[in-house]
């Protein structure tokens, strides 16, 4: 779900497909892990959910876990989806158009935001001072003179549901290593489970945020080659595993 770019005051219609209508820079040789880049440049067409079941990642859930029935809500930063309604708190004071941050206990703020508390009640404009999207100094939409207190942003109520939960497919004790200046991956052996498209790699020595993107070669989902996405210096034989974590259904009729 794409949240970040919206404009202030508009709610989160639906999710966006990932159908790779986007462009993705890939990074010279040596310079590290390809980004992910999650807005959709003008001209790219997208397809628009409102409803339907789909199985998403949660994101720092409330209390460590979702239930049946919970509320998804979407991080208004990223739009990953979790169970808490909170996205944002911190200890703030605001002199006119003026809000201090000084302490924040959740996420991160960003323009646009409606910060509400004992004394708040008043959408973010810009920041002005601090470190960005924390402590500093924020301009507001409304003038207003109070004490420092606790302020908070909600997170963005989807209108879907989560629903069953299951351990995606995992894959351990790979043998592999990745190639140079190609992001090839080539796994010798599998102990137990079957590589798929979109699962994470990790392992001694491997970059962080590594995903599988396409197999090239060998037995489905076993022994042969994988397209990574990462281009840099070669990664020497590790013991790989492969997983897609716990997922979620959630779902709106």
């Amino acid at each position: 779900m794409a949240t970040h770019q919206q404009p202030s005051g508009v709610s989160v219609a639906g999710f966006v497909a990932n159908e790779l209508q986007t462009v993705i820079p890939f990074l010279q040789p040596g310079a590290g892990v390809n980004p992910v880049r999650l807005a959709v440049q003008d001209g790219f067409p997208v397809t628009l959910y409102v409803r339907g079941d789909f199985w998403a990642k949660p994101d720092a859930p409330l209390n460590g876990a979702v239930a049946v029935g919970d509320t998804v809500y979407a991080n208004p930063d990223d739009g990953s989806v979790t169970n808490d309604p909170t996205f944002f708190s911190a200890t703030g004071v605001q002199t006119l158009t003026t809000m201090t941050i000084s302490a924040v206990t959740k996420g991160v703020l960003l323009p646009g935001m409606h910060l509400s508390g004992t004394n708040a009640a008043s959408v973010v404009v810009s920041q002005l001072t601090g470190t960005a999207g924390g402590a500093g100094t924020y301009q507001m939409s409304v003038s207003e003179s109070v004490g420092s207190g606790t302020v908070t942003a909600a997170a963005v109520d989807t209108g879907f549901k989560f629903g069953s939960s299951t351990t995606a497919n995992a894959v351990s004790g790979a043998n592999a290593s990745i190639a140079a200046g190609t992001g090839v991956l080539t796994v010798g052996s599998v102990a137990s489970g079957v590589i798929e498209v979109g699962q994470n790699v990790s392992g001694t020595g491997v970059p962080a945020n590594l995903f599988v993107q396409a197999q090239l070669s060998g037995t489905p989902g076993g022994a042969g080659d994988y397209q990574v996405n990462y281009i840099g210096p070669a990664v020497a034989t590790f013991t790989a595993t492969f997983s897609q974590g716990t997922l979620a259904k959630i779902t709106r009729s």
